[in-house]
């Protein structure tokens, strides 16, 4: 790749990740919510690409010349179906590219994915549920009489005392024991990405937090 100033976008279900490289090398990024996106200044770059997990959502850049939407096809990494998710292949491609294999990817945004990638660096399967602002909406939005709650930095206590605290520790202790399941099962390195990357990480020690995986695997193309 040239040592040029280009963009990377990361269209997500909720937020637009934007990315300046000069060649490999990441300069500038940001993430914003949609009903911003037109605050990003479109800048005049002569390499565009664009991934995004929503086909309908179309931004101004997707107009600019020199733009090109990324596809499944795009990415080589061997072992994929047809349907698995563009930015669960990129994620995956960039984390092999800088931290070899085996490892697992979590990325914990919307929805939270798991991608394991086996010694040869190959797909060897995942996981999808549900992110931690799904789970604290889902259940007031069908019980009208439960309240939507805050996630804490902290770690819940696991037998609560009032309903808030009881919602609190079914969320968060049931995704983080559904982690430990998926990561015990696995050998190599657990990375954490995406927006509620860090808040998962620290309940990990032994993993790595890195928020730009996407990004690297955009720039490995």
């Amino acid at each position: 790749m040239s040592q040029e100033q280009w963009l990377a976008l990361n269209l997500g279900n909720s937020r637009l990740h934007g990315g300046v490289f000069m060649g490999k090398q990441l300069q500038t990024f940001w993430d914003v919510p949609y009903d911003r996106a037109a605050e990003m200044v479109l800048g005049n770059f002569r390499r565009i690409l664009i991934a995004s997990v929503n086909p309908d959502r179309v931004t101004p850049w997707h107009f600019l010349p020199h733009s090109r939407l990324l596809t499944l096809t795009d990415v080589p990494l061997a072992g994929m179906y047809p349907t698995l998710g563009l930015d669960r292949a990129l994620g995956a491609w960039g984390a092999i590219k800088r931290y070899g294999a085996p490892l697992l990817v979590i990325d914990c945004g919307t929805a939270i994915t798991l991608t394991a990638i086996d010694g040869k660096g190959h797909f060897a399967g995942g996981a999808i549920f549900p992110g931690l602002d799904m789970l604290r909406h889902c259940l007031p939005q069908r019980i009208p009489h439960l309240p939507l709650v805050s996630v804490p930095d902290e770690l819940p206590q696991l037998w609560a005392h009032n309903t808030p605290d009881a919602l609190l520790s079914g969320i968060v202790h049931f995704t983080r024991a559904g982690l430990t399941k998926f990561i015990t099962d696995r050998e190599g390195l657990t990375l954490f990405t995406g927006g509620d990357g860090s808040y998962w990480h620290k309940f990990f020690p032994a993993a790595v937090y890195d928020p730009h995986l996407v990004f690297w695997g955009m720039a490995e193309l």
